[in-house]
């Protein structure tokens, strides 16, 4: 909190930032990985960064918040226990597959590279913070959670987005951030027209089709999440990501 608190100030010191990073040898790890990454090292002759100073300076402050925003919600996965352990490593798989396409359909929908990516990272983070609750039970109780079934789908299909764009809004992120993470189900679709919310939606839903091995029509999609960006614009990055067919196919 403290360095997203300072990353978000008008005046930050980048000389504390970077004392507040190299007091987390795993942050300090996470920041250095992905200013070397090819995303950040392109176009600029792939010299390799090895200070946090110079990493800021390459990645900005966006950058560094979504390193924070990572190992804050890996930090939320838990052992609830039983079969919720898998859920819970499913969705954060999902999560970590979602953001890359998030950023990369940013453009499309006309928002910053960084902050799609984010938002594809903790769109839901809200599940995480349920699974959470149920492994801080578990550990209160000294013995496994039994639930009802059919309570832990229904409260995560419920729950999830108002309870990530709570969090999020608490992580000091915004207003803009926050209800991007609470619709991005788009149920109801938010107004006016929030273009985080709908390459959250996009993304999500490309991930799970892909991840099915379903065909994947844009134009429904388009029409299911009632979204607004200019489609046309959308189709020659979904051509560059799209999975190579199997042969046979």
């Amino acid at each position: 909190r403290r360095l997203l608190q300072e990353t978000r100030r008008g005046t930050a010191n980048l000389n504390q930032i970077a004392q507040i990073i190299e007091g987390d040898p795993a942050l300090f790890q996470s920041v250095l990985k992905h200013a070397n990454s090819v995303f950040y090292a392109t176009g600029v002759g792939g010299n390799p960064i090895v200070s946090i100073t110079a990493a800021l300076h390459r990645m900005g402050f966006k950058g560094i918040e979504i390193v924070v925003m990572s190992h804050m919600v890996e930090g939320s996965l838990c052992r609830p226990g039983g079969g919720l352990d898998a859920m819970a490593g499913a969705v954060w798989s999902h999560m970590i597959r979602v953001a890359p396409l998030a950023r990369a359909f940013s453009s499309g929908f006309g928002v910053n590279a960084d902050e799609a990516y984010a938002m594809g990272m903790l769109h839901d983070v809200g599940k995480l913070i349920l699974f959470n609750r149920v492994a801080d039970l578990r550990k209160k109780l000294r013995r496994p959670v039994h639930l009802d079934p059919a309570f832990i789908p229904a409260a995560l299909r419920e729950l999830h987005g108002p309870l990530g764009g709570l969090a999020v809004l608490e992580w000091g992120l915004g207003e803009t951030a926050s209800m991007a993470v609470a619709h991005h189900h788009r149920d109801p679709v938010p107004h006016p027209p929030a273009p985080l919310s709908e390459v959250v939606y996009l993304t999500e839903r490309l991930d799970l089709l892909m991840e099915q091995g379903v065909d994947v029509d844009l134009e429904r999609i388009w029409e299911e999440g009632e979204l607004t960006a200019n489609l046309d614009r959308v189709l020659p990055i979904w051509e560059r990501v799209r999975p190579e067919p199997e042969e046979g196919d």
